[in-house]
């Protein structure tokens, strides 16, 4: 599949590039957000090229969803030098087979678990921009995290595909350009995407 035209530059502006033989590290992010009995992980996938202060996207899996998709979704994230957060216990247990296995995470507990994986993006991993991205019925979810401080943007994908923005960044930032490429690749790279267009004029209205 040839790659995109606007994936180089959106790298360029999410983070600083890797080199092409730069490999992403995987590791748990442990969560034990109000409620929880104890810990637990969900994975985190930081490519080598990403500096504090470059973007970080959590993603809300469909629980019943099929794989493929959300792979394809992690890996054009992953190329744009974003850090993804799986907000799913098995896929961290999937790819770090080390890792005592937890069950997989209801719907109702996903604002929670959400709320701390942002926290501890934002004050323990220095992420910049911050963005919120729900797969099928999660996608309500993600869209209310769009009012919650440092959430650039909401996205749900899927069969009423929308996009929301969040509090609107600092100007150094580069905003409307970053929007604009983030719209490119979820148009790309997402099943069940808004249109370009229509997530455009969302994010900078």
């Amino acid at each position: 599949m040839p790659i995109p035209r606007w994936l180089p530059l959106l790298a360029c502006l999410l983070a600083v590039p890797a080199r092409a033989t730069d490999p992403v590290w995987h590791e748990p992010l442990w969560l034990q957000p109000p409620g929880a009995d104890a810990p637990f992980p969900v994975l985190l996938a930081l490519p080598l090229g990403w500096q504090p202060g470059d973007a970080a996207v959590v993603l809300l899996p469909d629980p019943a969803g099929p794989a493929a998709p959300r792979r394809r979704l992690v890996e054009a994230l992953l190329a744009a030098e974003a850090v993804v957060v799986e907000l799913d216990p098995l896929a961290a247990w999937a790819m770090l087979p080390a890792l005592r296995p937890h069950p997989a995470l209801s719907l109702p507990a996903y604002p929670a678990a959400l709320r701390a994986a942002l926290d501890r993006l934002r004050v323990e991993t220095g992420a910049g921009l911050l963005v919120v991205l729900g797969l099928g019925p999660a996608g309500a979810v993600a869209l209310a995290a769009a009012a919650w401080p440092g959430v650039a943007a909401a996205a749900a994908l899927g069969d009423a595909p929308r996009i929301l923005a969040g509090a609107p960044p600092p100007a150094a930032e580069q905003w409307p350009l970053r929007a604009g490429l983030l719209c490119a690749l979820l148009a790309e790279a997402a099943d069940g995407a808004p249109a370009p267009r229509d997530c455009r004029a969302a994010l900078l209205r």
